[in-house]
């Protein structure tokens, strides 16, 4: 049915992107290009509320799916982020994403969210992340998102901490 639907959608023309602009790899599969422990994979299921009035994901909601998987992997590595607050006063926020929507998600989809560390800079850490159904079959989207570690006081960027780095590069 999937499949039907988008066959169905007009063919969409690539344009070039300017020199500044990066476009995301392309899809990664675990155990091909990518080290399967280095991906974290969280499931997610696609409600009424995450739809637009045509039963697709609306788009924005994209980015809510990528949130908590980058979320959810800082969890599994140790790190809440409340208590980063609390105890480091250190938060992340998004300094860039670049998107690509490439198949339509419906209502009540399976989909599994990855996350991959792609890069790290002293201050900031670079995502690959992608939305594909459970089975992986499918890429639905793919995203580079570069999240910044900023001092909760005066929202500066400062270093990443070495503790932390030494998680990432392990995880």
């Amino acid at each position: 049915m999937e499949e039907q639907i988008c066959s169905r959608l007009p063919a969409v023309r690539a344009r070039a992107l300017p020199a500044h602009v990066t476009r995301p790899a392309l899809p990664f599969r675990a155990g091909k290009d990518q080290n399967e422990a280095s991906v974290f994979q969280l499931p997610v299921r696609v409600y009424y509320e995450d739809t637009d009035s045509g039963g697709v994901v609306y788009h924005a909601n994209h980015v809510r799916f990528f949130e908590r998987a980058r979320t959810e992997w800082l969890r599994s590595i140790g790190f809440e982020q409340d208590e980063l607050l609390r105890d480091r006063r250190l938060v992340f926020a998004v300094h860039s994403m670049n998107i690509r929507y490439l198949k339509p998600i419906r209502f009540n989809a399976m989909l599994t969210v990855t996350n991959r560390v792609a890069g790290m800079r002293r201050t900031s850490i670079e995502f690959d992340q992608r939305i594909l159904c459970d089975r992986l079959e499918t890429t639905y989207c793919l995203a580079t998102v570069r999240v910044v570690c900023v001092d909760a006081d005066t929202f500066s960027p400062c270093p990443l901490p070495e503790d932390m780095t030494a998680e990432f590069d392990h995880a």
